[in-house]
């Protein structure tokens, strides 16, 4: 059988929170001498330690699942706005050839056929393009928080992502 319990650097333990330390007072002044007694312990941790991989495996896998379903919705959401812009074009030249020739009954339906045009889909693929740029550029952003990375940089990350974000509700 392997070792399971290696030379541990215990300063260094100290050093990362005081592991250590803290357990050989606790252990002291709770009595815990006894091989047996720290073994049990042991286990506990270790049935603890492996529940807490076994959720976080868990957690991984609900995630990669809903992942997976939002990029699905996200292809499906993109085709339907690129069908969408498509059929507004085709209806819009229709429309351009139509309009003249119609009589004063179809001229309202045209009327109203243009109308609805000029309003603007609350989503389109420019808009969805703008804020999947803006979350790029933020999700850099957030890289760069945990490094030495220059401020002038971040500024410029920051404030570019806000003005694909504010063209994106021009959209």
């Amino acid at each position: 059988m392997a070792n399971q319990y290696a030379e541990r650097d215990i300063m260094g333990l100290d050093k990362k929170g005081g592991h250590y330390s803290r357990h050989l007072s606790a252990m002291t002044s709770e009595g815990l001498h006894d091989k047996s007694d720290i073994a049990a312990e042991l286990a506990y941790r270790d049935a603890r330690i492996a529940q807490l991989e076994a959720d976080c495996a868990a957690h991984k896998a609900a995630e990669e699942v809903q992942i997976a379903l939002r990029e699905k919705a996200d292809e499906r959401e993109a085709a339907l706005a690129a069908h969408v812009e498509s059929l507004h074009e085709a209806l819009e030249q229709a429309l351009i050839h139509w309009g003249p020739y119609c009589t004063e009954e179809e001229g309202i339906a045209y009327a109203e056929c243009m109308r609805r045009l000029d309003q603007v889909p609350t989503i389109s693929l420019a808009r969805r393009d703008l804020i999947q740029r803006a979350v790029g550029l933020e999700d850099a952003l957030k890289a760069c928080e945990s490094s030495e990375f220059a401020f002038s940089i971040k500024g410029f990350l920051y404030h570019k992502a806000n003005k694909l974000r504010q063209q994106a509700e021009q959209c």
